[in-house]
């Protein structure tokens, strides 16, 4: 049951902390879905575990996809690429769709070779090689 204050104000209650909302300080600080009101200190406990849950689709032998949820490692505090301790936004690569804690924090420009690193693919060799093999030409 919704609960009123003295004037027949709806009282808005964090669902979640059950925190009285009072404006005009928790003016535009809350979250509103459904009939629960959500405080920002929880909607900020909320993105921090949803920063940590990773999903990964594969697919099966038949072709059809499976989903697979699991954590992150936590974000470096030090906010730096794990490979090259460059500062710069880091996204999370990780190597085993059975076990996503097994991954790390690296920036983009080693993501990228991590990626290609873990693709082991005969094309991407072969493109890095004509590269190679252009620039030495143009020099």
């Amino acid at each position: 049951m919704r609960q009123v204050n003295k004037r027949g104000n709806l009282i808005k209650i964090c669902t979640i902390c059950q925190t009285r909302l009072t404006p005009p300080i928790n003016v535009g600080t809350t979250s509103f879905k459904g009939g629960n009101y959500t405080c920002r200190s929880c909607i900020n406990k909320k993105i921090k575990l949803i920063e940590r849950q990773h999903i990964v689709t594969i697919y099966d032998k038949q072709g059809l996809p499976v989903r697979l949820y699991g954590d992150k490692r936590p974000y470096p505090l030090t906010g730096t690429c794990e490979v090259c301790q460059h500062p710069s936004f880091l996204a999370y690569h990780h190597w085993d769709d059975t076990d996503i804690s097994l991954g790390m924090w690296l920036c983009h420009l080693c993501h990228i070779i991590a990626e290609v690193h873990d693709q082991k693919s005969i094309k991407i060799v072969k493109r890095l090689k004509k590269y190679i093999n252009l620039k030495k030409d143009l020099l």
